[in-house]
């Protein structure tokens, strides 16, 4: 009985070559679809974890600014009704935000807050939501997909959570780089201490116009930043912006926050609360705002 003929595996010569390279190719591109595919499937079975958290609110609507932010005192809250002061068609007020947000114990949590336009999906409510230490997203839930819609739906979500969920340093979901955006849509530009008390008739003033800001400084005594009494570069509001000079009185104060009403646009000086002066400090706050958000015939002061 004659022993079979072995059959060869790869052929030689210039055929054999061909294949081999070909056989080549071909595992590489399998290999490379294979771990693609192990990539986007790593990312899919890892979503980000609930965080418990009291859900204040939930709305979708239309109407409502694009803001991701952390209240951490009743001043926060105050001034977060500024981001709001211009909302409609249903949507929830400034009052409405600011009262959801006044009550909380803020010796233990923060409010966190998310405002963002999504897509056609409409949802029932919303999670907190965290894909490692340091940092807070949300996530719609009862979601029900559309595939079209007149108007893409604006959402509204205002979490309640431990502070030690919320450190100082937490990077925010939906926000403009990451970190929280100011609790105010007032932007400080410079806070600085003064030298003496300034004259009575100066309290507050727009400065959007170079000519006005420097009226304004000359007014002050001299002020301690030099933010302030520099070359004004840091003082820039920017195309569309608007800006305002606020004179305060304190003590011990560190920096200040821009308070929007629908009729008056006024600063607040933050500190330390447990501290105590002879007599009081005196201050010079800057601020720089996107025109929009500034009320119609709003007053100063």
């Amino acid at each position: 009985m004659r022993n079979p003929r072995p059959v060869p595996i790869v052929e030689s010569g210039v055929g054999g070559k061909r294949l081999f390279i070909v056989g080549v190719v071909v595992v590489l591109a399998v290999a490379g679809a294979v771990a693609s595919l192990w990539s986007r499937t790593d990312l899919r079975v890892a979503p980000a974890r609930t965080v418990k958290a009291e859900l204040l609110t939930f709305h979708q609507g239309h109407g409502l600014p694009r803001v991701a932010t952390v209240l951490r005192s009743g001043t926060d809250a105050r001034a977060v009704r500024g981001w709001f002061a211009d909302t409609g068609r249903g949507a929830p007020d400034a009052d409405d935000v600011e009262k959801l947000a006044a009550g909380r114990d803020y010796g233990r949590e923060v409010v966190v807050l998310f405002s963002y336009t999504s897509d056609c999906d409409s949802a029932r409510g919303a999670h907190l939501t965290s894909d490692g230490p340091g940092s807070l997203s949300m996530r719609l839930t009862g979601v029900t997909e559309h595939e079209e819609c007149a108007e893409p739906y604006d959402n509204l979500a205002v979490f309640a959570v431990e502070k030690a969920r919320a450190p100082s340093g937490l990077m925010l979901g939906g926000s403009r780089t990451g970190r929280p955006d100011p609790v105010s849509p007032g932007e400080l530009l410079a806070f600085g201490k003064l030298t003496g008390p300034p004259p009575r008739s100066t309290r507050a003033a727009e400065v959007s116009q170079p000519d006005q800001l420097e009226q304004f400084l000359r007014s002050l005594p001299a002020a301690g930043d030099e933010l302030v009494r520099g070359d004004g570069s840091a003082l820039q509001a920017g195309q569309g912006r608007r800006r305002f000079g606020f004179v305060l009185s304190g003590c011990r104060e560190k920096t200040a926050i821009l308070m929007i009403g629908e009729d008056r646009l006024a600063a607040e000086p933050v500190g330390d609360d447990a501290t105590s002066c002879e007599s009081a400090e005196h201050y010079v706050a800057v601020f720089a705002i996107d025109a929009p958000h500034v009320p119609p015939g709003a007053r100063l002061g």
